[in-house]
């Protein structure tokens, strides 16, 4: 076949730039049945991604999207984390807490611990027979499983010849008990305790967790002790973690 002129070249030439290189790529796709997204050479896998691009070859819209769900994603506020409908495993932090959360069963749970305290009420007089309340806190609710590390300190000053039972409480379940020794029988004299205990409890899912400490007054009087509404004599303190 005789080789083609110049004239022919430059033809061709012409028609070539005339259809412009967007559309003459788009022509040669068209020919050869490259399926959407182009990809030049078949993606790869990668861990559990199976549409990983080769190296050196166009990345896929989809594989940006799925790339986009392994990475440590940066959103300025929790609200705007949160809209963002990611697949399970992913991770996000927010940038106005600095508070990671990890996307779980179609929800985001904290990956962060979530670490609470608070300060129980001082009683000096009215105190009932029975159980009264000294000290309590909320654990939020949270889609993840989560265990919760819960402590609580308490001075109690006690008098009358009566034992006083410091209960500490979570979700119902009784984590500590401390019963103070029989006092003196003068109601002149305030025998001190301070009390200690420690606990742990797997939380469950989408559940308020309360936290409580009961002091429980066995006899017929009341105001038979005294406690302390200050940080340092009267606290809850509680680490929740993921696992």
């Amino acid at each position: 076949m005789p080789s083609p002129t110049i004239a022919e070249l430059a033809a061709r030439l012409d028609a070539i730039e005339g259809l412009g290189i967007p559309q003459h790529f788009a022509a040669i796709d068209a020919k050869l049945a490259v399926p959407a997204p182009h990809a030049l050479v078949p993606p790869i896998t990668v861990g559990v991604l199976t549409n990983v691009p080769a190296p050196g070859s166009q990345l896929a819209a989809q594989w940006a999207q799925d790339a986009s769900g392994m990475l440590l994603q940066r959103f300025p506020t929790t609200a705007a984390l949160q809209a963002w409908a990611a697949p399970n495993g992913a991770y996000a932090v927010a940038v106005d807490t600095g508070i990671i959360w990890r996307r779980i069963t179609g929800v985001w749970s904290q990956f962060s611990p979530w670490i609470g305290t608070a300060t129980g009420v001082g009683i000096a007089a009215n105190n009932p027979p029975g159980v009264t309340v000294v000290n309590s806190l909320n654990i939020p609710a949270d889609p993840g499983p989560r265990t919760a590390v819960i402590s609580c300190f308490l001075r109690i000053d006690a008098y009358y010849d009566i034992d006083i039972t410091v209960d500490l409480f979570a979700d119902g379940n009784l984590l500590g008990r401390s019963v103070t020794s029989r006092s003196v029988a003068s109601p002149d004299l305030y025998p001190t305790w301070n009390i200690g205990m420690i606990g742990t409890l797997n939380l469950r899912a989408n559940v308020v967790t309360p936290v409580q400490v009961q002091c429980v007054n066995p006899g017929v009087l009341g105001s038979v002790f005294m406690t302390f509404g200050q940080a340092y004599s009267n606290r809850i303190d509680v680490t929740v973690h993921p696992r």
